[in-house]
């Protein structure tokens, strides 16, 4: 797995995937990770299943977000 910190470079990359899964909330969009990326200490992980974004939530609970359409990986 590789792992590595929310940057700028990262826009198009998280843009494409967040249009293919069909996410349009204002809190998953790339300019509001980008803000709080220090916050919540966001993280790009790429493994063999795909592409995730982790991060810990506001009382500091980690959590991972799946990058990529539940309905077109069975």
């Amino acid at each position: 797995m590789e792992r590595s910190k929310l940057t700028l470079e990262d826009r198009n990359t998280i843009n494409g995937k967040l249009d293919h899964i069909g996410m349009h909330l204002s809190e998953f969009s790339f300019p509001n990770l980008y803000l709080f990326r220090e916050i919540h200490r966001y993280e790009i992980l790429h493994c063999q299943h795909g592409f995730f974004l982790s991060g810990l939530s506001y009382d500091n609970r980690p959590f991972i977000m799946p990058m990529l359409n539940p309905e077109k990986t069975a």
